[in-house]
């Protein structure tokens, strides 16, 4: 008798198990499906090539575009405007198409590499500013912000090299000391 009740529990949880196999077995079919894989690669370089115009990239051809791991062959100025096309179109492709995608915080520090022309700074950082996820924060690095304005909270720093003022440090220490010291007391 007691065999027959562990055989009973034993034989719902295979079943539950076999069930929880054939539902993981379709969404794989789902994910791998070929027409699926090649919107998600369409939508990609749809808004990959958008954003390469936008940002006045003309050395790279759509065959150049068709993995996102591709390395984009150009030089010189285009080639932080190009790499800044590849990655915000990743982002907006894993927006639209994963499920699993969380909203992460999109750091671009200096986005103002290999001295582009002054009309090309303008448009890096509205792109920048204009183009992320909408419901991503952006964070963003630069000596300047070419008299561009954008909403957001800015954070302009006073002394080179340090993102604190030795004035602030005592307040600052006086306020984070404590949460500190709570912290490190659970992790010991």
């Amino acid at each position: 008798k007691l065999f027959d009740q562990n055989l009973g529990k034993h034989s719902a949880h295979v079943l539950e198990l076999e069930g929880k196999i054939v539902c993981h077995e379709k969404e794989r079919a789902r994910l791998t499906d070929r027409k699926r894989s090649s919107e998600i690669i369409s939508s990609y370089k749809a808004r990959v090539t958008g954003y390469l115009q936008r940002l006045d990239v003309k050395t790279i051809r759509s065959e150049h575009l068709e993995s996102p791991s591709g390395r984009m062959p150009t030089s010189g100025s285009d080639l932080p405007r190009a790499i800044l096309a590849q990655f915000f179109g990743i982002l907006h492709t894993m927006h639209k198409y994963s499920g699993a995608y969380v909203a992460c915080p999109i750091i671009v520090d200096s986005p103002i590499q290999q001295d582009p022309d002054p009309d090309n700074i303008v448009k890096i950082i509205r792109f920048v500013t204009e183009e992320r996820p909408g419901d991503s924060q952006l964070i963003l690095g630069s000596v300047s912000l070419h008299e561009i304005d954008f909403d957001g909270h800015k954070i302009e720093l006073g002394e080179k090299n340090r993102l604190l003022e030795k004035k602030s440090y005592r307040k600052i220490n006086d306020q984070l000391g404590p949460m500190l010291e709570a912290l490190f007391k659970k992790l010991s």
